[in-house]
């Protein structure tokens, strides 16, 4: 199936235009929550000493994002993969330093962890007193980066992850309608060439009514649109 949308450019970009619509809406959700994030944790600029960032996961929008947000701080990125050119190649689970950190970045990566408790005690270990903890995962979402991908948490599932940090402040990023918007676009991520045309004739102009009609709602609701039972995912931060 991969080869045949890689030989037609049409096809292909039939085939990863949802990704992109639905990566908007997730992403914008994460976007909004940093932005706050940077209004909480302040750039080094307005510090007299520059703040030491871990942020596990090394590479893409997000990453590039804080590393333009925080741009006087010591800023260290942590990888177990080589070919995202990670400043420290190791795992987040087993990973210790002398220097502790004042915030630990790690977004969209906790479902990507076999041992997530071990991962996360890290994390608690490598910040300094009153150190930050950001993370964001997915709830309702299928799965992606086959086959690394192990666990959906809910909100409860990442209170008891968190129950040594301080402050845990976990919000859902979308209501059920960007949801179930994002998982129709997604719906179409299978091998079987017949479920793929289905979608494209079918699923695909559902998915990008709902996201109009998601967006249209957005502009006219003076309330924020999420659900803490029905969420794609959450975002979170903590202290130590």
């Amino acid at each position: 199936m991969k080869s045949l949308v890689n030989k037609y450019p049409l096809l292909s970009q039939l085939f990863h235009f949802p990704v992109h619509i639905s990566k908007y809406v997730t992403r914008s959700e994460i976007n909004s929550f940093l932005r706050d994030i940077v209004t909480i944790i302040p750039p080094t600029a307005n510090l007299t000493t520059p703040l030491r960032i871990l942020c596990v996961g090394s590479s893409g929008a997000i990453t590039n994002y804080l590393r333009a947000s925080y741009p006087s701080s010591e800023f260290v990125t942590l990888d177990l993969d080589v070919r995202r050119n990670p400043d420290i190649l190791a795992d987040i689970t087993y990973y210790h330093s002398d220097s502790p950190y004042d915030v630990i970045f790690m977004m969209e990566v906790l479902e990507h962890i076999p041992r997530p408790h071990l991962a996360v005690q890290s994390c608690y270990a490598l910040l300094k007193p009153c150190g930050y903890f950001v993370l964001s995962t997915p709830f309702l979402f299928p799965i992606h980066d086959k086959p690394y991908d192990y666990y959906r948490y809910t909100e409860y599932g990442l209170r008891y992850l968190l129950s040594e940090f301080n402050n845990v402040d976990i919000k859902p990023r979308s209501g059920f309608w960007g949801t179930i918007a994002i998982l129709f676009a997604r719906s179409y991520l299978n091998e079987n060439m017949f479920a793929c045309i289905i979608y494209i004739f079918t699923l695909l102009p559902m998915a990008a009514l709902l996201f109009s009609l998601l967006r249209l709602i957005r502009l006219l609701s003076p309330l924020p649109l999420v659900s803490t039972s029905m969420s794609s995912g959450y975002n979170i931060i903590s202290r130590k």
